[in-house]
C-alpha cells in the first residue's frame, strides 16, 4: 500500500516530426535542476535519483529504446510536501529539455497543480485506508506490523505487541481513533513533509524521524547535536507549534548542552519515548541477519560488504550463496569450516571454537593499536547459505560479545509488510 505518481515523459513533436530522444542532455538538465534545488542526484545502473528530502526520491528510469523517461516517487512517508516539489521537477525537467510530462490520471496536483485537494482527495483517504487495514491486521496478529521500511534497513527485534512501525514513529494499531477526531492534524504530524513548503512543521518532524531511525542516543553520535539545534530552531520560529521537550531534553542531557526552548511552549506528547537505536535490533546482511545493539552506525563497503562501527569495536560482515545441491552440504561444510579460515602474519592465532557442526571461529591479536583483537567468524545454513563475519574490538572480554552476536545469526524471512 504506498501513495505516490508516475510519469512518462516522450521527446515534443515539432509539426510533423518526433523530437529527439537526447539522453544526456536530459540527465545535464536534470543534474542543473537538482542543484538549483538544493537536491542531491544519484546515478546508478539502471536509474537516477533525485534526493528531496528523507524518505523522498524521485527516480527516473531511462529507456532509450523506447525513447522514453520514466518517472516515479513514493509519498507515502515524505508527504505531500514531497510529491509536489517533485511532480514540480518534472514538470521544470520537461520544459527545459522539451518533452511532454503524462501523468497517471486523478491526481489532482500533477493535473492542475491544486495542492490542497491534493492533501484533501489524496492524503487523507490513504491515510484512512492504511490506518483501517493496519487497525483490522493487527487484530489478527500478536507480532508489530512495519510499514514503508526499507528492505536494508535493521528491523526491531522485540517491537511491542498490537503496534505499527515506519520511519515516522512507533504506533498503537487503533491510532485511526485519532485520525478519525482530527484528520488533518494527523496528517500534519505523520508526513515528514506535510505542507507545500519545508516549514517548521517539516523541520520538527524531520527531526523527529531522524531521532526515531538514525539517531544512536549517545554522545558520539553528532546527530543528538543536529537534532537539537533543528528543534531549537523550530522552537524559535514557531513557538506555537507543539515541542517534543522530553525527547529534545533526554538529548541535552546526552550531549551535556544546556536546554533554551521555553517553558510555556506547548508540547508535542504523543510519544513516551522516541529512538528505535536504543534497544537491540536485527542488522541485514545479505539474506542473513544478526541481532546487535541499536548503537552501531552502518557503514556499505565498495565491496558489497557491511560495516557496523561503534566508538570501540566494529563489525564486518558479507553473505553468500553458494550453488550447493543436498549431496554436497556435508562436503560443503567441510569445506568451509573444517580448516583454518585465515593465516597471514599480521595475526597471532590465539583460539579456536567450533560453536555447533555449522559455526567456526578464530580468535586472533593483530597489530591495530585501536582494535587489536579480532574474531574470525563463518556459519552455514542449509542450501549454501554462507555469513563471514569479523569482530574487531578493544578488550579481550569482548570476547565472548562477539560469539553471542555469532549464535543469533541466521537466514531471514521475508519480511511482512502492509
Amino acid at each position: 500500500m504506498n501513495v505516490g505518481f508516475c510519469v512518462s515523459m516522450t521527446p515534443r513533436r515539432l509539426l510533423c516530426f518526433a523530437g529527439k530522444f537526447n539522453l544526456p542532455k536530459i540527465v545535464s538538465r536534470m543534474e542543473a535542476l537538482a542543484a538549483q534545488r538544493g537536491c542531491g542526484i544519484k546515478r546508478r545502473e539502471e536509474d537516477i535519483a533525485v534526493h528531496f528530502c528523507p524518505e523522498g526520491d524521485l527516480v527516473f528510469h531511462p529507456d532509450e529504446e523506447a525513447q522514453m523517461l520514466k518517472g516515479s516517487a513514493d509519498s507515502s512517508i515524505a508527504g505531500p510536501g514531497f510529491h509536489a516539489a517533485a511532480a514540480d521537477f518534472c514538470n521544470a525537467l520537461a520544459g527545459e529539455a522539451r518533452l511532454a510530462a503524462v501523468y497517471e490520471p486523478g491526481d489532482p496536483y500533477c493535473e492542475r497543480g491544486d495542492f490542497e485537494a491534493l492533501r484533501r482527495a489524496v492524503f487523507l483517504p490513504f491515510l484512512e485506508e492504511l490506518l483501517t487495514t493496519i487497525e483490522i491486521e493487527g487484530g489478527r496478529r500478536s507480532e508489530a506490523i512495519c510499514f514503508a521500511w526499507p528492505d536494508d534497513w535493521y528491523m526491531l527485534a522485540n517491537a511491542p505487541e498490537n503496534h505499527w512501525y515506519c520511519p515516522t514513529g512507533l504506533f498503537p494499531c487503533s491510532v485511526k481513533a485519532l485520525f478519525d477526531r482530527e484528520p488533518m492534524a494527523f496528517l500534519q504530524d505523520f508526513f515528514i513533509w506535510p505542507n507545500r513548503e519545508k516549514d517548521t512543521v517539516y523541520l520538527r518532524n524531520l527531526a523527529m524521524s531522524d531521532a526515531w531511525t538514525r539517531c544512536a542516543f549517545h554522545a558520539g553520535d553528532p546527530l543528538c547535536k543536529e537534532i537539537c539545534r533543528s528543534l531549537e530552531k523550530v522552537a524559535k520560529e514557531d513557538p506555537l507549534l507543539p515541542f517534543p521537550r522530553k525527547l529534545y531534553l533526554e538529548l541535552c542531557g546526552i550531549v551535556g548542552r544546556t536546554p533554551v526552548v521555553p517553558e510555556e511552549i506547548p508540547e508535542d506528547t504523543r510519544f513516551e519515548s522516541v529512538g528505535f537505536r536504543k534497544f537491540p535490533l536485527l542488522a541485514p546482511i545479505g539474506n542473513w541477519e544478526i541481532l546487535i545493539p541499536g548503537g552501531f552506525r552502518r557503514e556499505e563497503q565498495k565491496d558489497g560488504a557491511i560495516r557496523l562501527v561503534e566508538p570501540d569495536r566494529c563489525i564486518a560482515a558479507s553473505s553468500a550463496v553458494c550453488q550447493v545441491s543436498p549431496d554436497e552440504e556435508e562436503e560443503f561444510r567441510t569445506r568451509m569450516l573444517g580448516r583454518r579460515m585465515s593465516q597471514h602474519p599480521d595475526k597471532v592465532f590465539m583460539e579456536n571454537v567450533l560453536l555447533g557442526p555449522d559455526c567456526r571461529a578464530e580468535l586472533f591479536r593483530v597489530n591495530d593499536w585501536e582494535h587489536p583483537f579480532l574474531l574470525e567468524c563463518r556459519k552455514i545454513e542449509p542450501g549454501g547459505n554462507l555469513l563471514s563475519i569479523m569482530f574487531n574490538f578493544k578488550t579481550r572480554s569482548e570476547y565472548e560479545w562477539g560469539l553471542d552476536i555469532l549464535k543469533t545469526a541466521h537466514c531471514r524471512d521475508a519480511v511482512e509488510e502492509v
